[in-house]
């Protein structure tokens, strides 16, 4: 390995876990933004229903 000291390991083990965590958060929240923009679609599509049966009604 790379001649470093203690230290030097102990911040690249830091900033590793840091990027891990956050690459994690930004699919988690990725995730749940695509879980909302279907259920605001489904939410649109079930009004324009509602709608279109008090036109008939």
């Amino acid at each position: 390995m790379f001649d470093l000291d203690q230290e030097t390991y102990i911040y690249l083990i830091i900033i590793a876990i840091g990027l891990l965590v956050f690459s994690i958060g930004a699919k988690q929240r990725k995730k749940r933004r695509s879980e909302n923009l279907d259920f605001r679609r489904r939410y649109q599509a079930r009004k324009k229903e509602e709608e279109k049966e008090k036109e008939t009604n």
